[in-house]
C-alpha cells in the first residue's frame, strides 16, 4: 500500500504547478518530513495540524525480526506569541508484531501510543534561524508501544541559508529519555543534521542523518539513521510528503517508510 505513492510524489515534483501565497499569509513551515526540526514558529492564532497518516518500520537481529506500523501519529502546534508555540502531539494508534526469522509468530501488540507536550520559542525571531524546543512524554498506553513512563527532552533546531538554493539543518538534542523496563529515565542525547533544496515552488527534496547515543541501564548503544524525504505542497496551507530511511549499524532499525499531512489553519 505503500510503494505506489512515492513514483506519485515524484510525478508530482516534475508536473506540480507553482504555490501562490498572498502578502498577508503566514510563513507555512511544517515540522514533517525528516528527522531535523525546523526553528520557525506558528504564527499567533494560528494552528498547524501535522499527522503521520502510515508509518512501517523493521528491526531485525540474529533470532527475530520486528515489523512496527503507526497510524495517526498526530501533533497541533498552536501560536502563542511572535516567537511562542505550543505543541501537542499523540500516536492514535501503534502495532508490533515479532517473528523468528523463519516467519514464525513470537509475540504481537496494538495500542494507543504516548502524548507529547512541548513548546517551541525562536530565539532569534519567529522564523529562525535558531530556536528552542522543549517536550515531555506521557504513558497513555501500555508497552511495547507506549514507553510506559514519563520522559523529557529539549533541542536547538537550527536552520541555515547555503548558496545554490539549498538548506542546512542542524538539531542538537538531549533527553531524560524512559529506560527500557519502563520504569525510570537515562541520558541520551545526539541530533540530527539534514540538507534540503526546493525541486520547484511546490516541491522539496531532503535528506539527513541522525545519531543518538542511549545510556539504557539495561544497555548502552548508539543509533544511526539515515532518511529521504519528498513533500508536496499542494497549496499555501497544506503539504503532503513520502519519505524512507535505514539503520546503519546494528543498534538502529533497518528501513522505515512513511507518508503524512501538514495543514495550517
Amino acid at each position: 500500500m505503500i510503494r505506489p505513492v512515492l513514483p506519485l510524489l515524484l510525478g508530482l515534483a516534475f508536473l506540480g504547478a507553482p504555490v501562490r501565497v498572498r502578502a498577508d499569509e503566514p510563513v507555512f513551515c511544517a515540522e514533517r518530513p525528516g528527522q531535523t526540526t525546523p526553528p520557525c514558529v506558528t504564527a499567533p492564532g494560528h494552528l498547524m495540524l501535522e499527522s503521520g497518516l502510515a508509518a512501517w518500520q523493521r528491526q531485525q537481529d540474529a533470532e527475530s525480526r520486528t515489523d512496527s506500523w503507526s497510524f495517526g501519529a498526530t501533533q497541533l502546534r498552536l501560536g502563542l506569541g511572535s516567537s511562542v508555540e505550543a505543541q501537542l502531539g499523540w500516536q492514535m494508534l501503534g502495532s508490533s508484531r515479532t517473528t523468528d526469522l523463519a516467519g514464525h509468530p513470537l509475540a504481537s501488540a496494538s495500542r494507543v501510543g504516548d502524548v507529547t507536550l512541548g513548546l517551541l520559542y525562536g530565539l532569534a525571531g519567529a522564523n529562525g534561524p535558531v530556536a528552542v524546543q522543549f517536550f515531555a512524554s506521557l504513558p497513555a498506553g501500555r508497552p511495547p508501544i507506549s514507553a510506559g513512563d514519563w520522559g523529557a527532552g529539549a533541542r536547538l533546531p537550527v536552520a541555515l541559508a547555503l548558496p545554490h538554493g539549498w538548506q542546512l539543518g542542524v538539531t542538537p538534542e538531549i533527553d531524560a529519555a524512559v529506560n527500557q523496563s519502563a520504569r525510570g529515565r537515562h541520558l541520551a542525547f545526539g541530533g540530527a543534521v539534514g540538507l534540503g533544496h526546493a525541486i520547484s515552488n511546490a516541491v522539496s527534496f531532503g535528506m539527513d542523518l541522525s545519531m543518538m547515543r542511549d545510556a539504557d541501564p539495561a544497555g548502552a548503544s548508539t543509533r544511526a539513521i539515515a532518511t529521504a524525504s519528498l513533500a508536496w505542497q499542494a497549496n499555501a496551507r497544506t503539504q503532503f510528503d513520502f519519505g524512507g530511511g535505514a539503520g546503519l549499524n546494528h543498534d538502529s532499525l533497518d528501513k522505515q517508510f512513511y507518508f503524512g499531512v501538514a495543514r495550517s489553519f
